[in-house]
């Protein structure tokens, strides 16, 4: 019940508003428009005042170069795709065994280990 008459005040308060203002005088434009002339020379003093934005001046860069990036990127990924399908996977396989071996055990195949790092993983039967 209460909501109803909210909105009833609501509506009242409204027409209310309105009808005081449509009583009064009718509303005179003319300094208005008079001043326009003014507001556009100092919106262009503004612009021409402001600082440079290093950002606004890549836009048109970007613009440009966006597209051709990615169409450089699409034909790059076109030529993996062809060499890999071409080629045999056995070397792909390889250097993939080899980087797992790096990151579990920190070294290459035949290569150096860390000590630290081999102590670490494969614990021995010892003092320590």
């Amino acid at each position: 019940m209460s909501r109803k008459i909210d909105e009833h005040d609501r509506s009242k308060l409204a027409r209310e508003a309105l009808r005081r203002a449509t009583d009064g005088p009718a509303p005179r434009v003319d300094r208005l428009v008079g001043a326009v002339p003014e507001m556009l020379a100092e919106a262009r003093r503004r612009m021409r005042d402001a600082p440079a934005d290093p950002v606004a001046d890549l836009v048109p860069l970007a613009w440009k170069a966006l597209p051709r990036l990615a169409s450089v990127a699409a034909l790059l990924l076109l030529g993996c795709a062809a060499l890999l399908l071409a080629g045999n996977g056995s070397s792909v396989d390889a250097g993939a065994q080899d980087l797992d071996r790096m990151i579990v055990t920190g070294g290459v195949a035949g290569g150096d280990q860390d000590p630290l790092l081999e102590a670490l993983l494969f614990e021995e039967d010892g003092d320590g």
